[in-house]
Protein backbone atom coordinates (compact mmCIF):
# COMPACT_ATOMS: atom_id res chain seq x y z
CA UNK A 1 0.00 0.00 0.00
CA UNK A 2 1.52 3.34 -1.10
CA UNK A 3 4.46 1.55 -1.10
CA UNK A 4 6.24 3.99 -4.62
CA UNK A 5 4.67 7.19 -2.33
CA UNK A 6 7.81 8.44 -1.06
CA UNK A 7 5.89 9.99 1.95
CA UNK A 8 4.21 6.52 2.57
CA UNK A 9 7.15 6.15 5.56
CA UNK A 10 6.64 8.67 7.37
CA UNK A 11 2.66 8.68 6.90
CA UNK A 12 2.36 5.03 8.56
CA UNK A 13 5.70 6.11 11.05
CA UNK A 14 3.44 9.28 12.11
CA UNK A 15 0.03 7.12 12.45
CA UNK A 16 1.55 4.69 14.52
CA UNK A 17 3.50 6.85 16.48
CA UNK A 18 0.40 8.05 17.37
CA UNK A 19 -1.23 4.70 18.02
CA UNK A 20 1.78 4.96 20.52
CA UNK A 21 0.68 8.14 22.03
CA UNK A 22 -3.03 6.92 22.29
CA UNK A 23 -2.44 3.70 24.20
CA UNK A 24 0.09 5.18 26.87
CA UNK A 25 -2.32 7.61 27.33
CA UNK A 26 -5.33 5.61 27.67
CA UNK A 27 -3.10 3.07 29.71
CA UNK A 28 -2.50 6.31 32.10
CA UNK A 29 -5.62 7.57 33.00
CA UNK A 30 -6.81 4.01 33.40
CA UNK A 31 -9.80 4.05 30.82
CA UNK A 32 -10.07 0.46 30.58
CA UNK A 33 -10.84 -1.55 33.79
CA UNK A 34 -10.39 -4.99 32.49
CA UNK A 35 -6.95 -5.67 33.18
CA UNK A 36 -7.10 -8.58 29.58
CA UNK A 37 -8.45 -5.45 27.62
CA UNK A 38 -5.12 -3.25 28.65
CA UNK A 39 -2.77 -6.18 27.89
CA UNK A 40 -4.91 -6.26 23.97
CA UNK A 41 -3.82 -3.20 23.46
CA UNK A 42 0.02 -3.30 24.79
CA UNK A 43 -0.23 -6.17 22.65
CA UNK A 44 -1.68 -4.14 19.66
CA UNK A 45 1.12 -1.64 20.47
CA UNK A 46 4.02 -3.95 20.68
CA UNK A 47 3.09 -5.01 17.07
CA UNK A 48 2.60 -1.80 15.78
CA UNK A 49 6.56 -0.92 17.20
CA UNK A 50 7.81 -4.34 15.87
CA UNK A 51 6.52 -2.59 12.33
CA UNK A 52 7.79 0.45 13.09
CA UNK A 53 11.48 -0.50 14.07
CA UNK A 54 11.40 -2.25 10.31
CA UNK A 55 10.33 0.69 9.22
CA UNK A 56 13.16 2.79 10.35
CA UNK A 57 15.68 0.30 9.90
CA UNK A 58 15.05 -1.17 6.03
CA UNK A 59 12.45 1.16 4.52
CA UNK A 60 9.81 -1.32 4.67
CA UNK A 61 8.29 -4.31 6.63
CA UNK A 62 10.03 -7.09 6.40
CA UNK A 63 7.26 -9.70 5.97
CA UNK A 64 8.75 -13.71 5.93
CA UNK A 65 5.65 -15.93 5.84
CA UNK A 66 4.03 -17.05 2.93
CA UNK A 67 0.96 -19.25 2.70
CA UNK A 68 1.90 -21.53 -0.53
CA UNK A 69 -1.58 -23.61 -0.02
CA UNK A 70 -4.17 -20.74 -0.70
CA UNK A 71 -3.67 -16.94 -1.95
CA UNK A 72 -3.07 -14.89 1.06
CA UNK A 73 -0.64 -11.81 2.18
CA UNK A 74 2.26 -12.37 3.09
CA UNK A 75 2.83 -11.38 7.12
CA UNK A 76 4.95 -11.23 9.81
CA UNK A 77 5.27 -12.05 13.03
CA UNK A 78 4.33 -8.36 14.14
CA UNK A 79 1.12 -8.30 11.86
CA UNK A 80 0.38 -11.71 13.71
CA UNK A 81 0.28 -10.21 17.29
CA UNK A 82 -1.41 -6.93 16.05
CA UNK A 83 -4.41 -8.60 13.90
CA UNK A 84 -4.57 -10.88 17.24
CA UNK A 85 -4.58 -8.19 19.44
CA UNK A 86 -7.36 -6.07 17.93
CA UNK A 87 -9.41 -9.39 18.07
CA UNK A 88 -9.15 -9.91 21.18
CA UNK A 89 -9.46 -6.32 21.96
CA UNK A 90 -12.93 -6.57 20.32
CA UNK A 91 -13.82 -9.41 22.47
CA UNK A 92 -12.60 -7.68 25.71
CA UNK A 93 -15.04 -4.36 24.93
CA UNK A 94 -18.05 -6.97 24.91
CA UNK A 95 -17.36 -8.64 27.63
CA UNK A 96 -16.28 -6.07 29.69
CA UNK A 97 -19.33 -3.81 28.28
CA UNK A 98 -21.66 -6.52 29.61
CA UNK A 99 -19.84 -6.55 33.17
CA UNK A 100 -20.00 -2.97 33.49
CA UNK A 101 -23.91 -3.42 32.57
CA UNK A 102 -24.87 -6.13 35.22
CA UNK A 103 -23.07 -4.15 38.08
CA UNK A 104 -25.61 -1.48 37.10
CA UNK A 105 -28.42 -3.77 37.51
CA UNK A 106 -27.66 -4.91 40.84
CA UNK A 107 -27.08 -1.55 41.81
CA UNK A 108 -30.35 -0.85 40.69
CA UNK A 109 -31.37 -4.07 42.26
CA UNK A 110 -30.09 -3.07 45.46
CA UNK A 111 -31.40 0.91 45.81
CA UNK A 112 -34.93 -0.41 45.03
CA UNK A 113 -34.58 -2.54 47.97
Amino acid sequence: MLSNAPFARWLFLGIAALFIIAVIVLLAKKVFKSGFANWCIVLAMAGAVGNCIDLLLYGYVVDMFKLQFMNFAIFNVADIVLVLACILFIVALFTTERELEDDEDEDIEVEEV
